[in-house]
């Protein structure tokens, strides 16, 4: 006969077994869910609602709370409040990696404000700003993904308050690569990421699109800041200056960030869960083939970006300040229609051909434009050609990604990926310095920069031969 403590524990056990199948067939549901979500991309979507509770047996017996839902959006918007998302990442994107873009400015007075030091001195707080920016973007992106957009980006926008803001107290160069070159960097990296993974909850069909228009910041920004920061050095001085852009770039960004929702999406939980370091991705031929077509090819857009206004400065001096940075200003302009127009591109075409196109294309318009022209006019050309196509990759990486690895682990994958863009940050400008002070011209300058890009669109087509090897497949 069973006494009544035996009757108990074998209730007990049952109801913990009972627990554990109902667990187990949960999980199974779950995984199926995420499973079909990544293999039928473009088929139909539906609501999915993942229940996470005890069998009703079990729930009586126990006395347990109601169950608990957790429902995974599959359903993109394609537009809404996705709308108002985009306006946002647009106002980051302009004061973080657009504040950025303005670079070559600051260089120029800072050539002239440390005249007796070499071009590649100077240059090289541009290379911190490069090196850093792709940390930041980084380490954004996995703690983002496990930890919130939104608190890290506040958190981050900070960050590049604090160097940007100490910049204006600094004396030595050494000083400016630690603050404007590392600190502020680090928390501008964050815009990167943000303006690509926040138009991704809201889009799908036209997701390439979105982040195309998000992006655009980047080049409106530097627009802004290439006239705007002139002038106030013009008028306020070069300390005060940075201390103005620091304000003014925390105030909208944080502006930005309020604007932005998440969604909870079965892309976002497959991210939040990925590992942090993707090791299955290293594994592949097709990653390091994007990688180092990123590396070589960003030198080529580096390089022009860098010495634009100087270049310009040399071949008609009599220009004023604000007419010689006006080629960068028209880099800037363009840039938003570049993105935006191989956004659409990439929807139609596939974004590895379009990643092939833009770094060939670079390259086309360096060596027929930049190496045949020496006059002002010739380099307002050059400039709003090259923009077009040079920083357009941006556009096509996320989706080259996604094409390559699936959506798991997107910002995390696209991090380690943008790290290849570090060296040419760190060193592009710097090493087109030594060729200018070797050469004192431009021209090994220019073919340096012609070079790199077209290496980047034949390693970027080796990429997409390996991932699919029909010609005209949309890939």
């Amino acid at each position: 006969m069973i006494n009544a403590e035996d009757s108990k524990q074998q209730k007990g056990s049952a109801a913990s077994v009972m627990s554990r199948k109902t667990e187990h067939d949960t999980a199974l549901e779950r995984k199926s869910i995420l499973s079909d979500h990544h293999l039928d991309e473009d088929g139909p979507q539906i609501e999915a609602h993942i229940v996470s509770s005890p069998s009703k047996d079990n729930d009586v017996e126990s006395g347990s709370r109601p169950p608990e839902t957790a429902a995974f959006e599959t359903t993109y918007p394609e537009g809404g409040y996705g709308y108002v998302v985009v306006f946002a990442c647009i106002l980051v994107g302009a004061c973080t990696a657009g504040s950025v873009s303005a670079l070559g400015i600051y260089q120029a007075e800072y050539a002239e404000r440390f005249s007796q030091k070499s071009s590649f001195e100077v240059n090289l707080i541009g290379g911190f700003m490069g090196f850093f920016l792709g940390i930041g973007t980084v380490i954004f992106g996995r703690i983002a993904d496990r930890y919130g957009h939104k608190k890290m980006s506040v958190c981050f926008a900070f960050l590049a308050w604090i160097g940007m803001f100490s910049a204006g107290f600094c004396n030595e160069l050494w000083q400016l690569y630690i603050t404007q070159g590392t600190i502020a960097a680090i928390g501008q990296g964050a815009g990167v990421t943000l303006c690509v993974s926040a138009p991704a909850q809201w889009f799908k069909k036209n997701r390439a699109f979105a982040i195309g228009v998000a992006l655009s910041g980047f080049g409106l920004g530097a627009a802004v800041f290439s006239l705007l920061v002139p002038a106030l050095i013009d008028r306020i001085g070069l300390k005060h200056t940075l201390k103005v852009i620091a304000c003014t770039n925390l105030a909208v960004t944080l502006l930005g960030i309020a604007l932005i929702r998440n969604r909870n999406t079965i892309e976002a939980q497959l991210r939040k869960d990925a590992p942090f370091i993707p090791v299955q991705a290293f594994r592949r031929l097709s990653f390091w083939l994007v990688a180092f077509s990123l590396l070589v090819g960003f030198f080529g857009t580096v390089t022009p970006a860098a010495y634009f206004v100087q270049y310009t400065r040399e071949i008609d001096p009599n220009r004023s300040k604000v007419l010689s940075s006006l080629p960068l200003t028209l880099w800037a302009l363009i840039t938003p229609l570049g993105r935006i127009g191989f956004g659409f591109l990439v929807d139609r075409l596939g974004p590895l051909n379009c990643y092939t196109l833009a770094w060939s294309l670079s390259g086309a318009a360096t060596f027929a434009l930049w190496y045949t022209m020496r006059t002002y006019a010739g380099s307002i050309a050059y400039a709003c050609v090259l923009a077009f196509f040079a920083t357009s990759f941006q556009v096509c990486i996320p989706g080259a990604v996604t094409e390559i690895f699936g959506p798991e682990a997107l910002a995390t994958n696209l991090g380690f990926i943008l790290l290849f863009q570090i060296p040419p940050n760190l060193f592009g400008a710097a090493i087109a310095g030594v060729i200018r002070d070797e050469t004192q011209g431009w021209k090994w300058i220019i073919t340096f920069a012609g070079c790199c890009s077209f290496g980047g669109g034949l390693l970027a087509g080796f990429a997409r031969l390996h991932t699919n090897d029909k010609l005209l497949a949309k890939v």
